[in-house]
């Protein structure tokens, strides 16, 4: 079940046994909460549900929009810009934060179907705004799918061996990095300004 305060009270920790969406078994569990555009997505492994407010006064809405479609894992997910980039049963896709719409990154499905179909729960991700790039991380493959939002192409990273994916704010506070974490705890991002040495490692 998903449980939220009410958008009317007072006090946002109001929470009210009427603002509860009884959860459907054959949705399976929810994984996320994804916000994008002015709505917020679950994420579940079966389903992707809509949460939304339709006026300002109005309650919450929610709503399931796509069935027997969901993430592949936790973390294969991330927003950039209005929209949801994901891995689903059907590949990559990406989900419109303004009218729910689901469409998918055909170049992509080799790699999804063949080469990381036994590890699609272990992929991470993450978007890097000033590269204006996807990140899909497979920490099991030590492999890395990149796709580049500017000119719609998917390049494969091999002998990426990170372990972790986040992003945040870059050290001058001007754009969202991605930032990927190695087994011994180092963190590095990608070398935009090309000013070290090339490596993974900078």
């Amino acid at each position: 079940d998903t449980l939220f305060s009410s958008a009317l009270h007072a006090s946002p920790e109001y929470f009210s046994t009427y603002n509860r969406r009884v959860g459907d078994p054959e949705d399976g569990r929810p994984l996320r909460f994804i916000r994008a555009g002015q709505s917020m997505f679950q994420l579940c492994y079966n389903a992707i549900v809509h949460i939304f407010k339709s006026g300002k006064l109005r309650p919450i809405q929610i709503e399931r929009i796509h069935e027997k479609r969901g993430i592949v894992g936790k973390d294969a997910a991330h927003s950039a810009g209005n929209s949801i980039f994901l891995i689903t049963g059907l590949g990559v896709g990406i989900l419109n934060g303004f009218d729910g719409s689901l469409s998918g990154v055909s170049s992509a499905d080799r790699v999804i179907f063949d080469d990381w179909k036994a590890s699609l729960a272990t992929i991470k991700s993450g978007y890097d705004s000033l590269m204006n790039a996807s990140f899909f991380l497979n920490a099991t493959e030590s492999q890395m799918l990149i796709i580049w939002h500017s000119t719609q192409v998917c390049t494969m990273l091999d002998g990426a061996n990170f372990v972790g994916v986040t992003e945040g704010p870059s050290l001058d506070g001007k754009n969202d990095r991605v930032y990927f974490v190695t087994a011994t705890g180092l963190i590095v991002s990608p070398d935009v300004a090309e000013t070290g040495s090339g490596t993974m490692w900078d």
